[in-house]
């Protein structure tokens, strides 16, 4: 595949085809929309790129944009989510139209969906302004099942990528009652050289990080830790410096959702381990999405067609069913559209004066959106969005067996939790008796991941 196709949503499958390589190496302008700063680096920060792309995001001027774009034939601008408007600004104040200009590439359009509850601002303003491309696509490795899909694109024709070769990846799902300790022991065999490979551990928790690792003793030479650089986070890890998924590997690596998403981390001795706290919302991924893209995010693993997900079951049961909270809430998105209609006919400084005096809880409802005319509107994305939390924390990560259902779901194969490799076994104890026919199988397996 030589270019991406355009005015369309592009499923390029987990196998992967280098869409955003193919964006970055074409002779097209193109801007880049990623969902955070740590992707926008990554890319930028790459050495094949190195020159030739500018990252921005909310501390970069106008200023160094429009000086990117004088000095540079093609321009490739690698920006987050929040911070296009800013680029777009830059364009127009040349007197150049980006929107003829420019391809837009809107990577990993997935996350749109999944945090559209706390950055749905932002991405209204995104939305409203891709529509003004004459060519642009919505790209991710996993494609949203319909009920997830944002109401704005829904109507875009969806091209999936089919390959040959997909790689078949192995879950083992390793049930616990402390996720916690689970790791803890996990770090000590890695310490005590009890097990092969480097630790790559994902999981969306700082405090889970800090806890782990203060319950450790671990040289600060052999952790690295990736989450967003901030005070708050910075004062959580007791010196740890925060450092980048492209710094090179240490014997035990933390990933926050920072990196879960189209971050390239290099490791052939990585291996990854995905953390679920079932009491710990934040780290329940939607196995369809999330999950799946932390499967590709070690490039060159000879272990790369493995996983482990640690997993302790939600605390929260939920008071009804799945279905039963859908049709509550669907009678709840109703009645606030009624409700609403009575407030939107009158006045615009009749609607500002009763916004500013009651704002949006006057209606109890957490699907209504306020524009900028003091509009009310229902939010079908926000109804969506609940809906898919409930049935994460209620149904798939509450029993194992509804888990279990959701891996084969999604193509994924599932190994049973009790299966130790033969090779971390022996090395644990070199007196341990094996059958040949185990280890010979575990050898083959070694074998065809190099190949």
């Amino acid at each position: 595949m030589k270019e991406l196709p355009t005015n369309c949503i592009f499923n390029k499958g987990i196998t992967g085809c280098g869409g955003t390589e193919l964006a970055l190496r074409n002779n097209k302008h193109t801007i880049i929309a990623m969902p955070f700063i740590s992707l926008v680096r990554n890319k930028a920060d790459n050495d094949l790129h190195k020159d030739k792309v500018i990252g921005v995001d909310g501390s970069t001027t106008i200023h160094e944009i429009k000086q990117y774009i004088t000095e540079h034939k093609v321009w490739k601008i690698a920006v987050v989510y929040d911070s296009l408007p800013k680029v777009i600004e830059a364009f127009q104040e040349m007197d150049i139209n980006p929107f003829n200009k420019c391809f837009l590439l809107v990577d990993e359009y997935h996350v749109l969906f999944n945090q559209y509850v706390f950055r749905d601002k932002a991405i209204r303003k995104l939305l409203e302004i891709a529509t003004c491309f004459e060519e642009k696509t919505y790209m991710s490795a996993t494609p949203l099942h319909e009920e997830s899909m944002l109401k704005e694109l829904k109507d875009l024709p969806i091209y999936d990528v089919v390959w040959p070769n997909k790689r078949e990846v192995i879950v083992t799902h390793q049930p616990t009652s402390s996720p916690q300790r689970y790791t803890i022991r996990l770090i000590e065999d890695k310490l005590d050289d009890k097990i092969f490979g480097n630790l790559h551990i994902f999981v969306n928790s700082v405090k889970f990080i800090n806890s782990v690792l203060n319950k450790v003793v671990i040289s600060h030479d052999d952790v690295k830790v990736v989450c967003a650089d901030n005070e708050e986070n910075k004062a959580k890890l007791n010196g740890i410096k925060i450092g980048k998924a492209s710094d090179a590997p240490c014997k035990v690596n933390f990933y926050t959702s920072t990196c879960f998403e189209g971050c390239d981390i290099f490791d052939k001795e990585g291996r990854s381990y995905v953390i679920s706290e079932g009491r710990n919302p934040n780290t329940l991924y939607d196995i369809s999405t999330l999950f799946i893209q932390i499967i590709g995010r070690i490039r060159d693993s000879n272990y790369r067609d493995n996983i482990t997900h640690v997993t302790s079951s939600s605390y929260y049961k939920g008071e009804v069913s799945f279905e039963q909270y859908k049709d509550m809430m669907m009678e709840e998105y109703k009645t606030a559209m009624e409700s609403i209609s009575n407030y939107n006919s009158r006045e615009r400084p009749l609607r500002k004066e009763i916004i500013n005096q009651y704002g949006k809880d006057h209606f109890i409802n957490r699907f209504i959106h306020v524009n900028e005319n003091y509009f009310y509107s229902m939010d079908e994305n926000l109804l969506n969005k609940s809906l898919m939390d409930y049935r994460i924390k209620t149904e798939i990560y509450n029993k194992s067996h509804h888990l279990l259902t959701t891996y084969k779901k999604n193509g994924l194969n599932i190994k049973r939790s009790d299966h130790i490799k033969y090779s971390d076994q022996l090395k644990r104890n070199s007196n341990s008796r094996m059958k040949y026919k185990d280890v010979a199988e575990e050898y083959h397996s070694i074998c065809s991941t190099l190949t």
